[in-house]
C-alpha cells in the first residue's frame, strides 16, 4: 500500500560526515509534539490525550526515528511491526507505532527500580481483553505489553493507541481497561496479523532516541 509523503512537520536529515571517517545515521524527527489534553486529574494522576497526525510514512530500519511526544501515538514508523503479546525486552518505538496503526493497543511501563507487581497487573489487564474474532487463534488479540525506558519519568505507566494515549503514575486497571475498550481497533489500517519484529536483539544500539528538550520537567 502506498503512503502519503512526509508532511511539512517531518524532516528527513541526510547522512552527515563526521570526524575520523565516521558517519551519522540518517534521522527522521517530527517538528514538535502536538497533543491535546482530553482529561486529567484521574486516579494515579492519570491523563488522557490526543495527538495530531504528522505522518504514516514507512521508514527504512537503517534510519533513526526521533519522536517528540513521550509516548508517541502516531508518526513515521518501520515496516515491521512487533509480535503481539508481552515482550521480554523493550520494543523500539519505531516498530510498535506500526502496531498502533493496525488498531492495536500498547501497555507500557517504566520502573527504574523494578515493579513486578505493576507488570503483573498490566498482564492481567491484557489477558482480560476479549479475543478478537478478526485475529487468528495464534494471535488472539491486538495488544502488546512492553517496558519503555523512554517514558518521561519513573515510575510511569502508559496505554497507547493510534493518536490517543493515557499516562499515569501507577496502574489503574479500570481506567486502562476503559481506554482499551474505547480505542481498540481504531487504527487507520485496522487489520490483525502477527508481527515479524521479534525483539530488541534485532535492533541497533541507539535507536529511537528521545529529544531531551521534549521531556517535561520531572516532578
Amino acid at each position: 500500500m502506498r503512503y502519503p509523503p512526509f508532511s511539512p512537520g517531518v524532516l528527513l536529515l541526510a547522512l552527515v560526515s563526521m570526524g575520523c571517517g565516521e558517519e551519522e545515521s540518517p534521522l527522521v524527527t517530527s517538528a514538535q509534539c502536538e497533543q491535546t489534553i482530553i482529561e486529567e486529574g484521574l486516579e494515579c494522576e492519570g491523563t488522557l490525550f490526543q495527538e495530531e497526525l504528522s505522518s504514516r510514512t514507512h521508514i527504512e530500519e537503517s534510519v533513526e526515528i526521533l519522536y517528540e511526544c513521550a509516548p508517541p501515538t502516531q508518526g513515521p514508523h518501520y515496516g515491521r511491526w512487533a509480535i503481539w503479546g508481552e515482550s521480554s525486552s523493550p520494543i523500539p518505538r519505531g516498530h510498535w507505532v506500526h502496531n498502533l496503526e493496525h488498531g492495536g493497543v500498547g501497555l507500557l511501563y517504566r520502573c527504574d527500580s523494578g515493579c513486578a507487581e505493576w507488570v503483573e497487573e498490566l498482564r492481567t489487564v491484557m489477558d482480560s481483553v476479549p479475543t478478537d474474532l478478526s485475529c487468528s487463534a495464534a494471535v488472539g488479540k491486538r495488544i502488546f505489553l512492553s517496558e519503555d525506558p523512554l517514558l518521561p519519568f519513573s515510575p510511569m505507566v502508559a496505554a497507547v493507541a493510534w493518536q490517543n494515549g493515557y499516562t499515569a503514575t501507577c496502574v489503574d486497571s479500570e481506567e486502562i481497561g476503559a481506554f482499551i475498550e474505547d480505542h481498540y481497533g481504531n487504527g487507520p489500517e485496522s487489520v490483525c496479523a502477527e508481527g515479524t519484529f521479534l525483539g530488541i536483539d534485532e535492533a541497533e544500539p541507539g535507536r529511537d532516541r528521545l529529544d531531551p528538550m521534549a521531556l517535561p520537567d520531572l516532578p
